[in-house]
């Protein structure tokens, strides 16, 4: 008998505890987090020439792109919301700029995923003119830039929209902790300066522009996709210093810019994300 009832205990607190653990899923309380997005200086100000291994000196005048669809996680495996929404953010705005501000359960929110993707009739502003916001619309970009490279007395131009569509999955923020009754930041940040690296795949990669400047063949000042893409086969493979690694595909230098455009995700800095492609 005596055993009988050690035994019925053991399965009454079992049952307790399972109780009480669910019960204390919301007993932390809740806080709020801000999730920004920034450009950082090299789109607000310029890439220095200093930071260009050929010296040339890399501004924008403009850099629109597409961010949404954001999923929250925990490296533990706990699920947070989606925000199932795009927005179209105008990175030459100086500072972050915000793309929600939630409650949410307090825990640590450390894996963060979201697409940039080719705006559709949904796709809302932010920073962004009306115009602006409807070329994006009806051409069907994920990102937009202009600007100008300069060095010597030399100017080129360029005017480039790219309508891919990518997945920053599982970003690792070590800012995301929500305090119950706190607040917490974390940034989307957009590295601007993947678009001029030389190699697709070597983790120390150089920012170049000399190749691009050179693509310019009727010398009228303007870098288009259209001169990039003429250099392929035997051109494209001969280029000095540049490399596809495991792209094989990518076979000119439309294609390898393009390609680019799909590496532009980070979080926090520097944090890392896994770049998943269609």
């Amino acid at each position: 008998m005596k055993q009988s009832l050690t035994h019925t205990k053991r399965i009454l607190l079992s049952v307790l505890s399972v109780v009480l653990m669910t019960l204390c899923v919301s007993c932390g309380g809740e806080g709020t987090l801000t999730l920004h997005v920034w450009g950082e200086a090299f789109i607000e100000d310029a890439i220095p020439a200093s930071e260009v291994e050929d010296e040339w000196k890399i501004e924008f005048t403009t850099f629109l792109i597409v961010v949404g669809n954001v999923s929250l996680a925990s490296s533990s495996g706990e699920q947070g919301p989606e925000i199932q929404e795009t927005k179209v953010f105008n990175l030459k705005t100086k500072g972050e700029q915000v793309f929600f501000q939630q409650s949410l359960p307090a825990g640590t929110w450390d894996r963060i995923t979201y697409n940039v993707t080719p705006a559709t009739s949904t796709t809302t502003a932010v920073g962004v003119s009306e115009t602006q916001l409807d070329m994006m619309k009806t051409q069907g970009y994920s990102v937009y830039l202009e600007g100008k490279a300069t060095k010597d007395g030399t100017t080129k131009t360029f005017a480039w929209g790219f309508k891919t569509s990518t997945t920053y999955k599982d970003c690792q923020s070590e800012r995301a902790v929500v305090k119950a009754g706190g607040t917490a930041s974390t940034q989307l940040t957009i590295h601007a300066d993947h678009f001029f690296y030389d190699d697709l795949e070597n983790p120390e990669a150089k920012v170049r522009f000399q190749v691009l400047a050179d693509a310019d063949t009727d010398q009228d000042g303007t870098i288009t996709l259209e001169e990039l893409a003429a250099v392929k086969g035997a051109a494209f493979a001969g280029l000095e210093h540049y490399g596809v690694g495991r792209f094989s595909q990518v076979t000119d230098l439309g294609a390898f810019v393009k390609h680019l455009s799909q590496t532009l995700g980070h979080i926090d800095g520097e944090g890392h994300c896994d770049v998943t492609l269609p």
